[in-house]
């Protein structure tokens, strides 16, 4: 009967060291994940980062082309006032 008990024993035991084994290593797996997790979530944020610079870089330049065309459409409207000026005195 100890003998019988002491087989038992000796089978939880493997069997518990297997149910620590398979634990762990759901564990690993599960860190494992998080860190791929974390890192296309850092890839995903550093992108957008770069995504808005650009935006802003790109806005910024149309903004300098605006006030550039702006700009050029008022010396245009002043040479034609100058003009029609010149025109009426003639």
């Amino acid at each position: 009967q100890l003998r019988s008990v002491q087989e038992e024993m000796d089978s939880l035991e493997e069997e518990k060291e297997s149910e620590v084994l398979e634990a762990q290593e759901e564990l690993r797996a599960a860190q494992e994940e998080v860190m791929l997790l974390q890192q296309a979530a850092e890839e995903a944020a550093a992108e957008r980062e770069n995504d808005i610079a650009s935006l802003q870089e790109e806005l910024c330049r149309l903004r300098a082309e605006i006030s550039r065309l702006e700009n050029t459409g008022q010396e245009y409207e002043l040479e034609i006032v100058t003009l029609r000026a010149e025109i009426e005195m003639k």
